[in-house]
């Protein structure tokens, strides 16, 4: 295969074969053999970064915090506070809902002298219901904090969750291949490459 230099003027300069400027240029060597690991440690990092998303977001079991009774066992906390809803055909506590109108203040009193059972029935009737107004609990026996948990990426806000940390991620590799191709066409390759 022959390629074919063209000036301006669509003249022919010269003319190469293939294989020729292969044998030229060299096989492997300890140039090509460097140059390949430098590019390999940059793609085996860039591999974790895109990857870190699917543990940095993790979902973890959350429910509506009551900041009058967090100093309750959260079975506790739940039962008083967080009705239920179906879910996967099972009754399980909602995780965007709040009971609105009970008096947490008298629950906690009554459950610090040890006398929770003897609440009133008006507080188990008021079961008008509400979103989150005071934050999430997050249940972390699974794992540590998350970008869902610290950002408050739940229940109204989720779809952000999703699409955030990797959009992000993304508009950042964007904006390195532009600045930095740039830069190291300009500019030497190599710092480019170390500052990057």
């Amino acid at each position: 295969m022959a390629v074919v230099v063209l000036n301006k003027e669509d003249k022919a300069i010269s003319a190469f074969d293939f294989e020729e400027v292969l044998h030229k240029v060299g096989s492997l060597h300890r140039w090509q053999f460097w140059m390949f690991l430098a590019i390999a440690l940059v793609f085996v990092s860039l591999a974790f970064h895109d990857l870190s998303m699917t543990f940095l977001g993790l979902f973890s079991e959350h429910w509506c915090a009551v900041p009058e009774l967090k100093h309750l066992p959260i079975d506790i906390q739940k039962n008083l506070s967080i009705p239920l809803e179906t879910r996967e055909n099972e009754l399980v506590f909602s995780r965007c809902f709040v009971y609105s109108n009970r008096d947490y203040s008298a629950a906690s009193q009554y459950y610090n002298s040890s006398e929770l059972g003897q609440l009133p029935e008006s507080f188990y009737r008021n079961d008008s219901v509400m979103s989150c107004s005071d934050g999430w609990v997050y249940d972390q026996a699974e794992s540590a904090s998350t970008v869902v948990s610290e950002w408050d990426l739940v229940c109204d806000r989720k779809l952000l969750g999703s699409a955030t940390g990797q959009s992000m991620h993304m508009f950042g590799v964007l904006v390195g291949c532009l600045v930095l191709g740039s830069l190291s066409d300009k500019y030497a390759f190599v710092l480019n490459y170390m500052g990057s």
